[in-house]
């Protein structure tokens, strides 16, 4: 629970002190990059045991290189992720990678 108290905190330090110390363009750039650096991070680097429902999508990810590859009739994801986990299980990646790849598209 410490990373994500840590995150709101540093969330609310480079809100406050980009508002109040009219910092320029180019800071406040800067520090909505680092923060959603450090929000990609913390999703990455966690365990997939943590949370309910990623030992699920780990076993979905695992079993959707033996379907067809416009088939998502076996899952009850929708049919665009499916797609994705088939082509990225194909490259041979692992299901943390995969995950990476979905954060990069979230965040």
């Amino acid at each position: 629970m410490t990373p994500y108290i840590l995150l709101i905190l540093i969330a609310l330090s480079l809100s406050f002190s980009t508002k109040t110390l009219n910092v320029n363009r180019t800071k406040r750039i800067f520090s909505v990059t680092f923060f959603f650096l450090l929000l990609y991070l913390l999703f990455v680097l966690r365990d997939i045991n943590i949370g309910r429902d990623l030992p699920g999508y780990s076993d979905t990810y695992d079993d959707a290189r033996y379907y067809n590859w416009f088939d998502s009739s076996w899952t009850y994801m929708e049919a665009g992720y499916v797609f994705l986990m088939k082509l990225c299980s194909s490259f041979g990646l692992s299901f943390k990678w995969f995950m990476s790849i979905c954060y990069i598209l979230v965040v």
